[in-house]
């Protein structure tokens, strides 16, 4: 008795709650990729806890609802079961660079890139390495969070918001401003993450992953 093969589809689009947490958007960029093709991008402020690695910072699992065909992992690097890439993880964590995440770059490198779904598409190994260090060396995080907001001018967000982020502050969140002050609504960022969103990321799979590689 053949068993049919259930392939479980992931259409852009499908983690609309994305949307309803914390985002700040800045400016529109033009991502240059290795192939050639050109993406539509903005700047977004997101918070760490709302965007999906490929695998668990941790635990190097699967990350839950992070796309998958016949149930595998569309990034098709083996985090669980491949020591080294587990330890690059961890060393880049405990030896967080900013710079290395903060970054005005055209192609791939640098900031990470999600798509309008908060799933990381590029930079899964550099999101890990940022959600490992909020975790268990905080203060690499910090020197993170203090460079973000002392270059948020340059990536598009108003002059307030570097000064709001490193406060804690709460937000006005544009895309829901009311008639009135009081009916606007705020956003508040535990931990804030700059990214770069893919407008023009067009499938999840392992083709379309390995572009940016």
């Amino acid at each position: 008795m053949e068993v049919e093969e259930k392939i479980q589809t992931f259409e852009i689009g499908y983690r609309k709650e994305f949307l309803d947490s914390p985002i700040i958007y800045g400016r529109e960029i033009q991502i240059s990729m290795p192939n050639g093709e050109k993406r539509k991008s903005k700047f977004a402020i997101v918070e760490a806890s709302e965007i999906l690695a490929s695998h668990n910072e941790k635990t190097f699992s699967n990350t839950p609802g992070y796309p998958t065909i016949n149930g595998e992992n569309i990034n098709d690097r083996n985090y669980k079961d491949d020591q080294n890439a587990q330890f690059k993880v961890m060393d880049v964590a405990q030896n967080l660079d900013p710079n290395i995440l903060i970054s005005t770059s055209r192609t791939p490198a640098g900031t990470p890139i999600i798509t309008n779904d908060g799933i990381v598409v590029s930079g899964n190994n550099r999101i890990m390495s940022l959600k490992l260090a909020i975790i268990e060396y905080p203060e690499k995080y910090q020197e993170y969070k203090k460079l973000l907001a002392s270059e948020a001018f340059a990536f598009g967000f108003s002059s307030i918001i570097g000064p709001a982020l490193m406060m804690g502050n709460e937000i006005v969140d544009v895309r829901y401003t009311g008639y009135t002050f009081r009916d606007n609504k705020y956003l508040k960022f535990e931990h804030p993450l700059l990214v770069r969103i893919d407008y023009d990321f067009p499938e999840y799979n392992t083709t379309e992953l390995s572009k940016s590689w």
